[in-house]
């Protein structure tokens, strides 16, 4: 294993918690209609995905002969790493960034059947698919780009690390209710807060990025609506679509109708004809 090697699964540390990040985010505005940092850090990221794509990925692939073995095991790396990661957080800061005691056949809140099949299945997806792909792009680097981009990762994610824990350990009380439940938007306000409140360096940068950003409540409240705006767009294109096809269909009903009464007539007429001409010859 040479040094490039190690600081691309590096870089794939922090691509698959970029990745995650933007699941959790995505899930979570669909299901309560927020834009929520879902994470520990300030940053876009969350390391528990960061960790279990590359844990897997230096684990699982010897094994992707066998698609059976991989999401078997992927479900058992993913259990027991979001099961004690969840518990040592909530050791550390009296809270929870996820919570699954309403789910069915969940194991104390912190992990549960449906989540882990589906880490499974994105296992496979990674495996086969997400880690080859990305491997082979950051390979076909440069060794000193790959050191840059790697230095540079890990300063960023040093910066946010040290912030963030700063940030929240500072809180005398971050649960407001019972701990046993998702604390991720109420740890979020409050770092907001403390964040805005900060005076030098990082309070300058904090709001930089803040007013870089304020359209922030607009954009959320558009996304929410898409969904919404899409539904009745899509709608109002299917009723269309009907009404078209119900006055298309009647229209050839009734062509259909009038040329069926004008062969009937012709064939009436047809047949009257050969039974005059018949009866002409009988006479004869």
């Amino acid at each position: 294993m040479d040094f490039k090697f190690i600081c691309i699964l590096f870089i794939l540390f922090f691509v698959y918690s970029f990745i995650g990040w933007c699941m959790e985010v995505v899930v979570t505005l669909y299901t309560t209609k927020k834009l929520v940092n879902r994470g520990f850090l300030v940053g876009p990221i969350c390391p528990i995905y960061g960790f279990g794509g590359t844990l897997m990925a230096l684990t699982l692939s010897r094994y992707s002969d066998d698609p059976f073995v991989v999401f078997g095991m992927a479900i058992l790396i993913c259990t027991v790493l979001e099961y004690f990661t969840s518990y040592i957080m909530e050791k550390m800061f009296k809270a929870r960034w996820w919570d699954y005691s309403d789910h069915k056949f969940n194991l104390n809140g912190r992990v549960c059947l449906e989540n882990i099949i589906a880490f499974g299945v994105l296992a496979l997806a990674m495996i086969y698919f997400i880690y080859p792909i990305l491997s082979n792009f950051f390979d076909s680097f440069n060794e000193k780009l790959i050191y840059i981009i790697s230095a540079i990762l890990f300063v960023v994610g040093l910066s946010d690390l040290i912030l963030s824990y700063t940030t929240i350990s500072g809180f005398k009380k971050i649960v407001t209710s019972n701990v046993k439940q998702d604390n991720t938007e109420e740890i979020t306000k409050r770092v907001r807060k403390a964040l805005q409140s900060k005076t030098g360096f990082i309070g300058h940068l904090y709001k930089r990025l803040v007013s870089s950003y304020a359209t922030w409540q607009a954009s959320e409240s558009l996304i929410v609506s898409i969904p919404k705006r899409v539904i009745e767009a899509a709608t109002k294109v299917s009723n269309a679509a009907i009404d078209t096809v119900n006055k298309t269909t009647k229209a050839i009903n009734e062509n259909v109708n009038k040329t069926g009464e004008a062969i009937n007539r012709n064939i009436k007429k047809v047949n009257k004809e050969i039974t005059k001409s018949l009866n002409n010859r009988k006479k004869k």
